[in-house]
């Protein structure tokens, strides 16, 4: 990605006032099995001094439902306003395996200033059930429970008798 782009990307996902202010964006993410698009209608201000230098540090990370990091990018931009605009679509590194994904966009802890998450988005592939998710059993499966617990039941009542 190149610096224009860590630019922009900054503006879209970013608005950090203050220490302890939310991040006011306007825009969307939009997620896939494959890759993931921000697209911003605001302006951001960094405005946190988090490196001593005039800038601030901020990591993008993007995890799967099992908490699998699939993309990160960390970086620093000059203190200042920037307009939103259009992200291409940025590739994950590793494929997700599970919903939801996730992406956070957290300003760095530096300078006498504690993290802070930013913004956060959730989405997910539509191909992809949820980490928490109990497997569905099937008819095969559902049987198999079934002869099981009465297998169970007949032994408990032989042992009772």
């Amino acid at each position: 990605m190149s610096w224009r782009g860590v630019l922009v990307f900054a503006a879209v996902l970013l608005s950090l006032a203050t220490p302890a202010a939310a991040v006011q964006y306007l825009g969307t993410t939009e997620f896939t099995c494959t890759d993931f698009t921000a697209a911003g209608t605001g302006a951001a201000v960094l405005d946190r001094d988090n490196t001593g230098t005039g800038a601030e540090q901020v990591r993008i990370d993007v995890r799967d439902g099992a908490g699998t990091l699939l993309y990160t990018l960390t970086f620093s931009n000059a203190l200042g306003s920037y307009s939103g605009g259009l992200i291409n679509a940025t590739p994950y590194t590793t494929a997700p395996q599970f919903n939801p994904l996730t992406l956070t966009a957290t300003s760095l802890a530096g300078n006498g200033l504690p993290e802070l998450v930013g913004y956060t988005a959730t989405g997910t592939c539509e191909t992809l059930r949820s980490a928490n998710a109990i497997p569905a059993l099937g008819v095969t499966g559902v049987l198999a429970l079934a002869l099981a617990l009465i297998a169970a039941a007949v032994l408990a009542l032989r042992r009772a008798a």
